[in-house]
């Protein structure tokens, strides 16, 4: 089969990260370590797994990131070569191996990707994953599979950006019958969004500002007013197709980077104050982010609400770029939370979820398990 892989190597990646700047092509040019090239299939590590055939694959930021070489070198204890990228996805399994209950060939599903002790053969879990704190399972380079945080970073199960992966029978979720492909294929980013929402959800008489409107930011929304929360949404959009978006899914005001002073605007908007040139500060009483670039790291450093948090960056990102080099964020003023990130939530535990409202609009709607017992709140 044909897939997109990536293969370490010190010179490509020393040639292609000082080229790239002034020659971006170069990161998928005959220098790179980027192959669209014929692989094997993956075989299933074991009789809990299943093969799935891939529908949709999804294109993560962090996925651009791996390209561009923009991740930091100390993830690399936590990644094997050569890797199938692609971590977000969907598909239908093709394959069941022997032990596997509760689910068949034929099955639409969707896979959470990491891959914490459950998938490595560890009979008895780490701390964190006795937890359901899977982000931070201590065993992500030890065990049955090669080092690897996730689908996507293993050489073991493949990833999405192939016509086929693997993948434990702990990480599937039916998909419900009336949830379309499209919908079912923003599972994990949505799950992010609805996690750190429901860390920090407002009350009706709160403002909050989102920076950034792009799927995580929109998935955010979403999740907002699908929890119920009736507080002022003012989001920050680059497009305006964004912006568009924003107010289909409930947000109050959106402002526009391109258009004049947006610190002025966020001043007015919050009924803040803009001090120059040492920040600005307003008054919105959280203020949910999403990954962004160096310049919008820079940026968002110069915003601060009177509550709430400021978190510098995604996990793994270039030290340079604002973001931390440890691989998972720890949590920050006991509210800030990175996407991604698991453990017990306040709220509705098994809550079902409504992938498609205000997406496709009624009739999208429906548990995440479709007969499963109810998500437990901490694999959110």
């Amino acid at each position: 089969m044909e897939a997109i892989q990536l293969t370490v190597s010190i010179p490509r990646y020393v040639l292609t990260k000082a080229i790239g700047p002034v020659y971006p092509p170069v990161f998928w040019g005959h220098l790179a370590m980027l192959r669209y090239r014929d692989v094997p299939e993956p075989v299933l590590p074991g009789p809990g797994w299943v093969k799935i055939k891939t529908r949709y694959g999804g294109i993560c930021g962090s996925d651009l990131h791996t390209i561009f070489l923009k991740d930091s070198p100390s993830l690399s204890a936590f990644v094997s070569s050569p890797l199938t990228l692609g971590h977000e996805n969907l598909g239908t399994i093709t394959q069941v191996g022997e032990q596997v209950q509760g689910f068949a060939s034929g099955d639409r599903v969707v896979a959470d990707p990491l891959l914490p002790c459950a998938t490595r053969g560890f009979e008895e879990p780490c701390e964190f994953c006795r937890r359901e704190e899977f982000a931070q399972c201590q065993n992500f380079a030890e065990g049955d599979l090669a080092p690897g945080l996730s689908i996507g970073h293993c050489p073991d199960t493949g990833g999405s950006w192939s016509p086929c992966f693997v993948a434990h029978q702990s990480q599937l979720f039916s998909v419900p019958e009336n949830v379309s492909d499209e919908n079912a294929a923003l599972a994990e980013p949505f799950a992010g969004a609805l996690h750190w929402v429901m860390r920090n959800l407002p009350g009706d008489d709160d403002t909050i500002l989102i920076l950034g409107a792009g799927v995580v930011g929109l998935c955010t929304l979403v999740a907002l007013r699908a929890l119920g929360s009736g507080a002022r949404a003012i989001v920050l959009a680059k497009y305006p197709f964004q912006g568009e978006m924003a107010r289909r899914f409930g947000a109050d005001q959106v402002i526009y980077l391109r258009e004049g002073d947006y610190f002025q605007a966020l001043a007015e908007a919050t009924g803040g104050r803009l001090y120059k040139p040492a920040g600005r500060r307003g008054r919105c009483r959280r203020r949910l982010r999403v990954r962004g670039q160096r310049e919008q790291h820079r940026r968002r450093a110069a915003l601060y609400p009177q509550r709430g948090y400021l978190r510098p960056g995604g996990p793994g990102r270039d030290p340079q770029a604002g973001g931390l080099d440890p691989h998972l964020v720890e949590r920050v003023d006991g509210q800030g939370v990175r996407v991604g990130q698991h453990g017990d939530l306040p709220g509705p535990a098994g809550a079902h979820l409504s992938t498609g409202a205000g997406m496709d609009g009624p009739g999208q709607t429906g548990p995440v398990r479709d007969g499963h017992p109810p998500l437990p709140a901490g694999r959110l």
